[in-house]
């Protein structure tokens, strides 16, 4: 873990770790909570994750090419793969909340246009 790149994103109070698993294309990422950041940071032996590839990896994380390019080291090659520690589906199912909103705001709006469509009757 002594040459894995450090970085943090906006708004979140916990750092992040970064390594190359040896002689892989895979790249493992690490939350490190902030009490804990520092040189004397003990990783996991085992890492239990999301596993994608890294050029579909999301918004969320687009810092992680940026970190590893600003290190002067070579870039994330386009078929990387990230295994982002900690994360599972189950952590992710408050999505399903937010898309049922936005489909119930989607109909709302079609109903209230398809209202403004109609010919007003006397």
């Amino acid at each position: 873990m002594s040459d894995a790149v450090r970085y943090r994103r906006p708004l979140d109070p916990n750092g992040y770790r970064l390594a190359r698993v040896e002689g892989a294309r895979l790249w493992v990422e690490l939350r490190v909570p902030s009490d804990a950041d520092g040189d004397r940071f003990i990783p996991p032996a085992s890492f239990v994750g999301r596993l994608v590839p890294a050029a579909d990896a999301g918004l969320r994380y687009s810092a992680v090419s940026d970190a590893v390019e600003a290190t002067g080291r070579s870039p994330l090659p386009p078929d990387a793969w990230l295994l982002i520690d900690g994360e599972s589906p189950a952590g992710t199912r408050w999505v399903l909340g937010v898309v049922a909103v936005l489909t119930a705001f989607a109909v709302f709006n079609a109903f209230g246009l398809f209202r403004l469509a109609q010919r007003v009757r006397s």
